[in-house]
């Protein structure tokens, strides 16, 4: 299952460079860098959606969205609108940042004792069959 997270991994590092590209696209001053860069954006953004679209082979869709899009909105955010842009970014964006952080590990924690508990409880009925 490690492989679907590295999938999701993959998926935002190709939304956050495509949303970079279609930003210097909507930036562009001619029609050849508008049409370019939005010919870039778009291709990156489609290979992240089939990496996203992979994942799901392992990963339930209530933990793959909200995990993919909370880390979209954390990359570009803190890489492109920060990093690359210089975008001034408030404290309540920041606060936003954070409780995405948040809510992502507590998605993660809630998987662990999800599985947990369905194993426990495979293991609790396997063995009350073989008892019978």
């Amino acid at each position: 299952m490690w492989w679907a997270y590295l999938l999701i991994l993959g998926n935002t590092l190709f939304n956050v460079s495509g949303n970079v590209f279609i930003k210097l696209s909507a930036d562009s001053a001619s029609a050849g860098g508008f049409a370019l860069w939005q010919v870039v954006g778009n291709l990156l953004t489609g290979v992240g959606v089939v990496s996203y679209s992979l994942s799901m082979k392992k990963l339930p869709l209530h933990i793959a969205y909200p995990l993919a899009q909370g880390l979209q909105v954390i990359g570009v955010t803190v890489v492109a609108g920060l990093i690359i842009f210089r975008e001034d970014i408030s404290l309540v964006n920041w606060a936003g940042v954070a409780l995405i952080t948040a809510g992502i590990v507590l998605f993660s924690l809630r998987q662990n004792e999800t599985t947990e508990i369905i194993e426990e409880k495979a293991t609790t009925d396997a063995s009350a069959v073989a008892k019978e």
